[in-house]
Parts: structure tokens; sequence; C-alpha cells
């Protein structure tokens, strides 16, 4: 047993040959090379443990042989490949193979193993279906493949392991409706579906999964109402996820009833109502409710977000916040959101000069209506290449002597239809080409909507909402947009001398940079966040600050910050 001492170099390769090892543990240490391929060489090892190390290469096909394992751990090192095929092994009860590159399908013959309790696949690269062979492990209490590139529908055999606690698929692309079979999970407590592509609607039957303690619906294509019999699951604790989806209706007063609930998300949807409801959520810790439909007044109970998370609350336009003196609120720290207007109880009625300003105001917002919808249609009319229509104004006009164009046309020109040799950086959502327009080189970023259209897009929207309002010499801003059917193109100006670390660790970098420069950066990167989080309209955190995103001009003086934005919200 060698645990954390910090070893490295290579295991010999004929370690376990002639030798009856019953455990091997060589946990957290730096270990390089590949795994031994006969560690079970007589069939004497229960358990190998060589997590958190370096190790590299094919999990050897003696491991799925080694049917005297009885716990199994490989996670947090470089493995490459498939796994191997398991033969019938009564003993393994835990497999534990996280955060390595492991690709191709999950093995069906993982059946073979009739008394595994615990599977973590997660954070690898496992392709194809979940195999329903996995329903035949009827002592599986946790099973975690996320972040990885399964699809498909969930297998209704995985309804068999009535054992299952703890089962998280987040982070795939996994789609279909939700099995009615997944009922007989009557003891979870953990259900993480997020960040799919599950369609149809919340259905009835969460709410009998009364254990539950945290589930977790976010970045789906999930549609219809809340459901009130969620309120039924009054043992949520860690989270309700319900964000980025297309949820209607009103937030269902059974929902007060969880109020052991610490966070909740219902972020992204397009809810509507107003949000009484969650002041008797009083366990709250975190909440956002941000990017829907929802009015009102916010409730006394979250005024304690208001600060420490406004943002929570930005995107519901008829959203507000009592500022009456018996409110005891300081509305001067809540500038993000519109106080709601005050009535004085000094009198009973209504002057019939306060009906006739609101007869008149009614009439006059009617006609802007109008005025609006029909200049609306016009501009639709106008922008046949813009299939989602009108352009926010914040947006600043890159060509203006090419407004007969779109800039799709004049981009897919400048760049032979997005040709791979135009290729000059690739980002978590997109891929940045450099474009010649006129007399000017600009950088262009594609962002697909394959994978989740309505998550993409709006992060597309989000980016261009929000660069688009930004005015400071060291934050990249955004010059011009088009959006089209399955992709989106995003204009930015272009640095010639690329990103701080191209320069610092770049294979043929310019001169070194001198001390002065060096100071320009830093007091530049100063200035930026300066700008962002205190002189924005808006406060916006930037969430990555790296050499990656740190660009420079053509004098390599002028910084600027790329603003990455999260998934949900500003």
């Amino acid at each position: 047993m060698v645990i954390s001492c910090q070893f490295s170099g290579v295991i010999p390769q004929d370690l376990g040959i002639n030798s009856s090892i019953v455990k091997l543990d060589f946990t957290n240490n730096k270990f390089t090379g590949n795994l031994p391929p006969s560690l079970c060489f007589r069939k004497k090892l229960q358990v190998l443990n060589m997590g958190s190390n370096r190790l590299q290469g094919n999990i050897p096909s003696d491991v799925g042989r080694c049917t005297s394992l009885s716990m199994l751990i490989l996670s947090e090192n470089n493995f490459i490949g498939s796994l191997p095929v398991f033969e019938s092994n009564m003993n393994l009860k835990y497999l534990h193979i996280s955060k390595n590159n492991i690709s191709g399908p999950i093995p069906p013959s993982l059946e073979n193993c009739t008394n595994l309790a615990a599977i973590n696949m997660s954070l690898n690269k496992f392709t194809g279906l979940i195999p329903s062979a996995l329903g035949k492990l009827v002592n599986l209490t946790i099973l975690d493949l996320s972040h990885n590139n399964l699809e498909g529908p969930l297998p209704p055999q995985l309804s068999n392991c009535t054992k299952m606690d703890h089962f998280d698929v987040g982070f795939n692309s996994l789609n279909g409706s939700f099995p009615s079979s997944l009922r007989n999970w009557t003891g979870i407590t953990t259900l993480i579906l997020r960040e799919n592509h599950f369609t149809g609607g919340i259905p009835s039957f969460f709410s009998e999964l009364s254990k539950l303690r945290e589930l977790q619906l976010g970045g789906n294509l999930i549609g219809g109402t809340i459901p009130p019999s969620l309120g039924k699951l009054q043992n949520l604790f860690y989270g309700l996820n319900l964000s980025c989806n297309g949820l209607t209706g009103v937030i269902p007063l059974e929902l007060g009833h969880v109020q052991e609930l610490q966070s909740l998300d219902l972020s992204l949807n397009n809810l509507t109502g107003n949000i009484d409801v969650l002041d008797k959520l009083l366990s709250l810790i975190e909440i956002n409710i941000s990017n829907n439909f929802l009015h009102g007044p916010i409730p006394k109970s979250l005024f304690k977000f208001l600060n420490s998370s406004s943002s929570s609350f930005l995107g519901n336009p008829h959203l507000c916040v009592s500022c009456s003196p018996s409110s005891g609120l300081n509305c001067t720290n809540t500038s993000n959101l519109k106080p709601c207007p005050y009535q004085s109880t000094d009198h009973k009625g209504i002057s019939a000069l306060v009906i006739l300003m609101i007869e008149l105001a009614s009439s006059l917002f009617v006609s802007a209506m109008l005025v609006a919808l029909l200049l609306m249609y016009l501009r639709k009319k106008e922008m046949k290449n813009d299939v989602y229509g009108e352009k926010w104004l914040s947006v600043i006009k890159f060509f203006t002597e090419n407004q007969s164009a779109s800039l799709h046309d004049i981009v897919m020109e400048a760049t032979d239809n997005l040709n791979d040799q135009y290729i000059i950086g690739r980002g978590a959502h997109g891929i940045v080409y450099r474009a010649q327009l006129g007399d000017t080189t600009s950088a262009v970023k594609k962002i697909a909507f394959e994978r989740n259209k309505r998550k993409y897009l709006h992060i597309m929207r989000k980016e261009i909402e929000v660069l688009g309002g930004i005015k400071h010499r060291n934050l990249v801003s955004c010059a011009d947009y088009w959006i089209g059917e399955n992709y989106g193109l995003v204009l930015y100006k272009y640095m010639k001398n690329g990103s701080l670390h191209d320069i610092l660790h770049g294979k043929h970098p310019p001169l070194p940079l001198c001390w002065n420069i060096r100071l320009n950066i830093a007091v530049g990167i100063a200035h930026g966040l300066k700008y962002l989080h205190h002189d924005h309209t808006t406060p916006i955190v930037h969430r990555d600050i790296k050499p990656q995103n740190i660009l420079l001009n053509d004098d390599m003086e002028l910084l600027y910050l790329i603003l990455v934005l999260p998934s949900t919200g500003t």
C-alpha cells in the first residue's frame, strides 16, 4: 500500500507475475506509464486502487477478467481507449473510473458483475446509448454517468434497480421523455438529469419520490407547467433546478411547502404570475428566477438576495421592489430593479384626475404597441436572413456602408464559406475565424445550435446584449451579429498579436515583453475589471481571468479582456 507518498516513475510492468497480490493501493501519487497487464495473474487481487495518478494507455483486458476484484478505482488518470469486457464476477461491488479519457460505448458486459453497488464513469468520453443491461444490476445504489457524450433515451430497464439512491446523467445528449417506470426508485435521494435534450413535461410521478433531497432538470427541452405535486417533495434540501427549459404558467402555491429547500433555480423559462409563494421558502440561500415574465413585488424574505445576487431577478421587466417606508428597504441599493408604485393609504378613493390620467396612459400605450408591432413586422420583412427578428439597439453597427447585405453574406465571401484555413481559435461555445472585411481585419465567432438550440441561442443573445452595451478601452465589445437557423455569427475587433498566453508560451513568440508593457497589462486588467464590477450599469463578473482571455493590439500596449458569460444569466 503506497498512499499519498508522492512517488513517481513507471510501475514495473511485470508486477503481479509469480505473486499473489491481494490489495494494491497506489492512491494519490505521480506514477506514469501504463497499468501493468498481469496484476491479477493468480486471481487473488481484491482491491485495485490507482486513483489520482498520471497513468495512461488502455486499461488491460486482464482487469475485466479478474473475478476476484471487489473494488476497482482508476479515477483521475489519463487512461484512453474503451473499457475491457467484464467476465462474471460476483465480488465486484465498487467501480470508479471517473476523470479519464475513456471512450467508446459503456460495455453491456457489466451485467455480469451482478453485485455492483456503485458505478462512477463521469467525466470521460463515453458515447452511444446507456445499455439496458445495467437494469440487471439490482443492487445498484449509485450510478454516475455525467459529463460524457451519451445519447438516446433512458432505458426503462433501469427501473429494476430499486435500491437506487444517487443517479446522475447530467451533461450528456440524452433525449426522449422520462420513463414512468422510474417511479420504482422510491428510495432515491439525488436525481440529476440536467443539460441534456429531454422533452415532454415534468412527470407527476416525481412527487412519489418522496425521499428526494436534490432534483436537477435544468438545461433540457421540457415544456408545460410546473406540477403542483412537486410540493409533496418536502424533503428537498440541496436544490431544485428547473432552469433553461420551456416551462410556462405560474409558480404553483404548493411549492411553498418545500420549506427546507436551500437552492432554487427557475431561470430562463416562460413563467408568469407573481412570486408571492417564494416568501414561504425561508431556508433559501440561493435563488435564480431571472429571464421569465414574472411580475409584482419581491417578497420581503428575498430582500437579502437583492444586494448579494440581484442578477437573480433580472429579465423580468415587471418585477419590482417595494420601497415604502414600511418595507424598511433602502432602494438606492437596488438600482438594478425598479421600485414598485407607492400607493398612499391616506386616501380611500381615486380622484377623477387620476382616472383620466390612467385612461390617457392606457390609450397611449395601446397606440404605441400597435406602432411597435407594425415596425417589427416591416423590420422582419427586411431581415430575411435573420429568422429570429429584431436586433438589439445596443449593438454597434460595424459596416454602415454594407447595410444592403447581411453580415452572413459578407463573412461567407471573406472566409470562403467559413473554411478551416481561416480558423484562429476555438472556445467553449464557438469557433473563431479571421475575416478581411474591406480594409479591416475582424474576428468572427460562429456559435452552432445543433446540440441544444434553445440553450446556445440564449448564450449568443445574452453575449450580444451584454457585450453590445460595453464601452471601455480594455474590453472586447460586439460590433455586429447575425442569427440563422442552425448557427449564429458575432463580429469582434481582430487582435493581431493574439493572446497574452500566445506571447508568453507560444512556440514562436514575438520579442520578450519589457517591464513597462507588463505593467500596462496589469493596469489594463484592473481598469477592465473595475469597469465591469463598479462602473457598468449592471455589475458583471468576468468569471475566467487567464492569459488566453487577454488580447493585445498591434502596438502590444492596449489590453483587451474577453468577457466570459455564464450559460444562464449575466
